[in-house]
């Protein structure tokens, strides 16, 4: 049945579904451009990690800023533009970051690079849902999910890569990977003109927004539209809460495996490369089993089952055999969730709006991604790693709750297939 759904897709709709998860791969590159040179940058702009770490959480600021108003540029001048502007922006400011002579100038650059990646939600889900059946569109999400996580994995190799050639430094690197974007970016966005009719979704905006409405009256609709859906607030309330644990992973899994369990740096950044490929596969493994049972029921599925192997990583009663399959096995069920997110925010949404709605959950996300590592951080050095570990676990525990209370009020689907195991 799975076979034949797939073989009932279109060749344009698999081709969106490949450009789009290409364009999730560079964004997910730039998003991670800076921790595999922190050392260097600190030597070259003689600053502190503090300082970078900043300029890290300013590119999220700014991609958390920006997320309603590439939500606003993609419902109305087409998801394709939105997705070439915001890869287009985003190169610039690398190669801003890879010319810059000053610590302003660097801040200049990330900032630059949030605002790109701000496009990218609201530009890419649109393009999916528009172009594949639903029955398969949990696996198409997957397949951007497990792009993306290849793309986070992808700046430390290749970075290191050109390092090795006598006479190039970490400029060089990162103005090839600005300029890899930049190029994808316009193939992209000439393909997708060429099979996408964006005049019909564009138009169908225009058709419902009055010349004459005043702007105030339309930021006035565009915040009673969003306010008028609680089922995608309260997914994107879910991501905010989820990001919290999931990016407390992301910052501290390595800190955790060398001072908590006492393995070498090397061995486990090994094991943090490896979470990532994990994440990716299990992103696609999360799709198949959405479009097999039901949005909800996966969702609450991959955050229990994340926070029970959270709270044993977190014990530090792992024995050696165990600590580095745990890891990685955590790293894979935290991805698999996200289709399943992506597929209730689709639900839950109207077309016109659907990019709005993708930018709201972003923002979750992001700011999530802004919250979660710092208040981890403090703890650390505060109470001790064992509690900051154990504190995301509760956090894994409320986004638990959560999701369960979307599930119940919202999600029919999920409840129906729940009920009918039971029965």
């Amino acid at each position: 049945m799975a076979a034949e759904k797939l073989r009932n897709v279109s060749r344009n709709a698999k081709l969106v579904v490949g450009i789009v998860s290409g364009a999730e791969f560079v964004n997910h590159m730039f998003l991670v451009l800076l921790p595999p040179i922190l050392g260097i940058l600190t030597e070259d702009f003689r600053t502190t990690i503090s300082v970078l770490g900043l300029a890290m959480g300013f590119q999220r600021f700014s991609t958390t800023i920006f997320q309603l108003p590439f939500g606003w540029v993609a419902d109305t001048y087409g998801r394709v533009f939105s997705m070439g502007l915001a890869i287009w922006i985003g190169g610039a400011g690398v190669f801003v970051v890879a010319l810059s002579p000053s610590i302003p100038a660097l801040f200049l650059g990330v900032a630059l690079i949030g605002l790109g990646i701000a496009g990218h939600h609201p530009s890419h889900y649109p393009l999916i849902s528009g172009a594949v059946p639903e029955a398969v569109r949990a696996r198409a999400f997957s397949m951007r999910g497990f792009a993306g996580a290849l793309g986070f994995g992808t700046p430390p190799v290749l970075i290191t890569a050109v390092l090795t050639v006598p006479g190039l430094i970490w400029r060089h690197a990162l103005t090839l990977i600005g300029t890899l974007g930049v190029l994808y970016g316009v193939v992209a966005y000439l393909l997708l003109r060429r099979i996408t009719d964006e005049s019909v979704e564009t138009e169908a905006y225009r058709e419902n927004t009055s010349e004459s409405e005043s702007r105030r009256s339309r930021i006035y609709a565009e915040i009673t539209s969003i306010l008028s859906s609680p089922a995608v607030l309260a997914v994107a309330f879910l991501s905010f809460v989820w990001s919290l644990t999931s990016n407390g992973i992301t910052s501290y899994t390595v800190v955790m495996l060398t001072d908590g369990y006492g393995l070498n740096l090397g061995t486990a950044n090994l094991t943090f490369s490896l979470m990532f490929g994990a994440g990716a596969v299990m992103a696609l493994v999360g799709g198949a089993l959405t479009d097999r049972f039901s949005a909800g029921s996966v969702l609450l599925s991959t955050i229990a089952l994340a926070g029970v192997l959270l709270a044993l990583f977190a014990s530090l009663l792992l024995p050696a055999a165990l600590v580095i399959p745990v890891a990685i096995t955590i790293g894979g069920v935290r991805m698999a969730g996200g289709p399943s997110r992506s597929t209730l925010i689709d639900r839950f949404s109207d077309p016109e709006s659907l990019g709005r709605s993708f930018a709201v959950m972003t923002i979750g996300l992001m700011l999530g991604g802004a919250v979660g590592p710092t208040v981890f951080g403090i703890l650390i050095d505060n109470i001790g790693l064992q509690v900051a570990f154990l504190t995301m676990c509760g956090v894994a525990l409320i986004a638990l709750l959560i999701a369960l209370g979307i599930v119940v009020r919202y999600d029919n689907y999920a409840v129906d297939t729940i009920r009918s195991i039971r029965s």
